[in-house]
């Protein structure tokens, strides 16, 4: 088990992850080259994982433009859920800086919650009919996530490649992304995080969103001069 920590003013916002989780360096991996070097240490070089490189580069490389640009504050990488077992999950934490509720309703993280639902069905925020709440102390979560059917990553190389029967296969392979936002009330406060969780291996949502519940649902918030949480 390891443990990353983001800032999220104060308190801070610390997790537990279980598996291999490798940290992303936004500010390093800024070509498709780089990526793929990253990928290739991630997961190594076996023939028989080279389907899932290739959608874990391409999840990976628009996660990361996402996040660049959007200034995100932390990425981690997950390849393997238990040795032998690679699952490819990307984490990333945004602040919302601009997001803040009417000073009315108080810093109660179920009423910080509520309005924050209110104002996502006001702007007619997609997947806003998947919403689920979850909680931590301090804190109140919303959680909405989707299921996209992508098309499969394949080079013309490749193509080229391949026999002809195989290539019409390849080219019209699709595959499913699940994504899942968790909106965090920020305890003692009317601000919140944006934690997102990502997979492109979406085949078993529902399975794959109870793993994502667990993850934000071993998170904490340290509140400054709190010691930190010992693991077991």
């Amino acid at each position: 088990m390891s443990e990353g920590a983001v800032a999220a003013a104060t308190p801070e916002l610390r997790f537990r992850l279980l598996g291999a989780w490798h940290p992303v360096l936004l500010n390093e991996l800024d070509s498709g080259q780089l990526v793929a070097d990253f990928v290739e240490q991630a997961f190594g070089r076996r023939d028989q994982d080279s389907a899932l490189r290739a959608l874990t580069r391409r999840d990976l490389t628009e996660a990361v433009a996402q996040a660049r640009a959007l200034h995100a504050k932390a990425m981690f990488l997950m390849t393997e859920l238990r040795p032998g077992t690679a699952l490819p999950v990307t984490l990333t934490v945004f602040e919302q800086p601009d997001l803040r509720m009417s000073p009315a309703i108080g810093v109660s993280p179920q009423a910080v919650a509520a309005t924050l639902e209110r104002v996502f069905t006001v702007l007619e925020r997609p997947h806003l009919d998947t919403a689920q709440r979850l909680q931590i102390p301090g804190s109140a979560i919303l959680r909405l996530h989707s299921v996209e059917e992508q098309r499969m990553p394949v080079t013309d190389e490749e193509l080229r490649a391949a026999p002809p029967e195989l290539a019409a296969e390849a080219a019209d392979a699709r595959f499913r992304r699940l994504s899942a936002d968790y909106w965090y009330t920020v305890p003692g406060t009317k601000q919140v995080l944006l934690v997102n969780l990502s997979t492109p291996i979406g085949d078993i949502p529902h399975v794959l969103l109870g793993f994502f519940d667990s993850i934000i649902e071993a998170s904490y918030f340290e509140l400054a001069g709190e010691p930190v949480a010992q693991d077991a």
